[in-house]
């Protein structure tokens, strides 16, 4: 009897194969296992790739995630469908294997490449959290900067394109020629120039004196950049754990998601603490001079704050990254706020606001997009350099950041007065601060799902920033959903002229008087930049989408 029941049991076995096998050549057809991803998700042909993109509805938009890839629902026995169960299970296993295999082998391959940045190596103040990164299977970084403070000069807002230094040798680059100011190697080529590059507190405030910088003339800028990490994820599940322990310390518009390509999540960590502004007018002239000391303290305290946020964020990722919960956070809103309403009810009587106007039309012509935030590039005095970014409600004398003079069109060589300025802030205090500041564009967009994103990404192409997703998925849990990914989302592009330039320093002295004509036509060019993209981008939306869509746009 026992022999029977063995042979009975072995055709069972042999038959429930027969049905796996037969379901997975009937219902798994697509399933390609050289890249453990169905071919359907390797071409990616979403809806808003063909011409008629902008006329078709959305519910027609194309889905990404695995869960859209599903065995064709067929009745049967109970056997053949546990059959069917099994080889789903085994196929999604296999898939998975096979992804973090690949994953492994391109982490592998990145970290063994040498370091092409200037300085040759990571930073030593990011170097903890870059290795805590390394440390997880599913993460690696690509690139990252810890902060820093240079001089530079070259072709910017407005400025001419010739090169600063003319034999730059056949590499055609300043550190290939052997050129040094202060000892120290420039970095650059020939139109753009970068030199007293630090990454550290600067001790000698004279290295913020802009005498001694390489050419004969041209302005000289100083900048402070933030610090930045760029991490490829596995998949969107790390992805989105990353982003989650990200915005615990850093604002959710700077943690974004800018490559969503599978075994390539690319995110996006940037602090917008940044500074930028010349040490001399056109002539090489010095506005500064003597001032050299507030400068520094200005730069360190940057520095300062910029490492006790990546000190934090070191922090976090040790405490939550393993954890089965994590805090939870206000996810940006879905519908349209004040901005969209205000700037909908505008007169437009100003260029930037008619060109943003027309932008948010024709994005909400399409379909699965909505704007929900609009900002045009603006300027405004400000009392001191601006720490946060600034609302509406701060503008005027009763604002709590005390803003003023905001204007979203062109400016006056008037503009810069501080004259009446100074009346209208009721203040005598001798060390007062008021800087200009350009804040650049910043729109906003709900998108139903990734394909309607990506259509905006190649519609933008490299008029703004890289643009990038920078909200989870409605609903979505703390530790994600693997690759399972459903809208909707929020894509944000933001526009690259920006400057903050001090008008008036403590002591009293006003650097820029007399050179009022001069920063008219340097903001005014940036503004003209930012309207010029936007024309462009309104053609790119009305065309379509270029030939090969917006994923290989975010893509790269």
């Amino acid at each position: 009897m026992a022999g029977i029941h063995e042979r009975s049991a072995s055709r069972l076995r042999r038959v429930a194969c027969l049905f796996a096998g037969l379901a997975v050549l009937r219902c798994f057809p697509h399933w390609c296992f050289r890249s453990g991803l169905p071919a359907r998700a390797q071409h990616l042909e979403p809806i808003c790739r063909t011409e008629d993109w902008r006329t078709r509805g959305s519910s027609e938009s194309a889905s990404w995630g695995l869960s859209s890839f599903r065995a064709p629902q067929r009745s049967g026995s109970p056997l053949a469908l546990a059959a069917v169960a099994t080889a789903t299970a085994a196929t999604l296993a296999a898939a998975g294997a096979y992804r973090a295999r690949t994953f492994l082998t391109r982490k592998e391959n990145c970290l063994r490449k040498p370091d092409k940045s200037p300085k040759g190596s990571v930073d030593e103040r990011v170097l903890d959290l870059c290795e805590e990164i390394q440390r997880h299977d599913e993460l690696f970084t690509t690139s990252s900067c810890s902060g820093r403070c240079f001089l530079w000069k070259g072709r910017h807002h407005g400025g001419s394109s010739a090169p600063v230094l003319e034999d730059l040798g056949p590499a055609g680059t300043a550190a290939a020629a052997g050129i040094q100011v202060d000892n120290e190697p420039i970095e650059g080529i020939g139109n753009f120039l970068r030199f007293r590059v630090s990454h550290d507190l600067v001790e000698n405030p004279e290295r913020l004196n802009p005498v001694g910088s390489p050419g004969e003339d041209g302005i000289v800028w100083l900048s402070f950049q933030a610090f930045i990490l760029h991490v490829c994820c596995r998949d969107a599940e790390a992805a989105f754990r990353l982003m989650r322990i990200a915005r615990m310390t850093f604002d959710s518009g700077t943690v974004r998601l800018h490559t969503w390509k599978e075994g390539r999540w690319m995110i996006d960590i940037e602090r917008m603490d940044q500074l930028e502004f010349p040490l001399t007018n056109p002539a090489g002239q010095p506005l500064l001079s003597g001032h050299e000391p507030w400068l520094r303290d200005v730069v360190n305290d940057k520095l300062e704050r910029n490492w006790v946020g990546i000190d934090k964020f070191f922090a976090d990722m040790q405490r939550y990254w393993d954890a089965p919960l994590l805090p939870s956070s206000t996810p940006v809103p879905l519908t349209a706020d004040a901005s969209v309403t205000w700037l909908a009810g505008a007169s437009a009587v100003d260029v930037g606001l008619r060109r943003l106007q027309e932008v948010c039309a024709e994005i909400d012509g399409l379909p699965g997009l909505t704007t929900v935030s609009a900002r045009p590039a603006r300027t405004f005095i400000c009392a001191g350099p601006v720490e946060v970014e600034p609302t509406d409600e701060d503008i005027g004398p009763a604002g709590s950041a005390r803003l003023w003079r905001l204007s979203h069109d062109l400016v006056e060589a008037s503009y810069f007065d501080l004259g009446g300025l100074l009346a209208e802030a009721d203040t005598d205090d001798p060390d007062a601060q008021y800087w200009l500041r350009l804040e650049p564009l910043l729109l906003r967009v709900r998108c139903s799902d990734l394909a309607a994103a990506d259509a905006l990404v190649g519609a933008a192409g490299t008029l703004f920033r890289r643009p990038g997703l920078r909200e989870l998925p409605a609903g979505a849990p703390a530790s994600g959903t693997g690759d399972a990914l459903e809208g909707p989302f929020v894509l944000e592009l933001v526009g690259i002229e920006r400057v903050e330039v001090p008008l008036r320093v403590p002591g009293g002295l006003c650097p820029f008087a007399g050179q009022e004509g001069w920063l008219k036509e340097m903001v005014n060019t940036d503004l003209q930049a930012t309207w010029n993209k936007l024309d462009r981008f309104v053609a790119a939306l009305q065309s379509g989408p270029p030939a090969d869509g917006g994923a290989s746009v975010a893509a790269e």
